[in-house]
């Protein structure tokens, strides 16, 4: 039994890992807070980056503070 608790904590622990590094490193979601981007975006929209692609023309920029 406690080999079982502990192999379910690991797996937790290793996906809430990769989770943090998939998001600090690979892709990362933002909400629209404003009308800035209207009408292309509206408030309260969610957007996925990706910061491994290289920006093109006719591309969302995300700026943080």
């Amino acid at each position: 039994m406690l080999r079982k608790i502990s192999l379910v904590a690991i797996t937790l622990a290793l996906a809430l890992a990769m989770m943090v590094l998939f998001q600090t490193f690979a892709f990362q979601a933002f909400l629209v807070p404003s009308t800035s981007m209207e009408p292309t975006l509206q408030v309260g929209e969610r957007i996925l980056v990706n910061k491994f692609a290289p920006v093109e023309r006719g591309d969302i920029v995300v700026f943080t503070d």
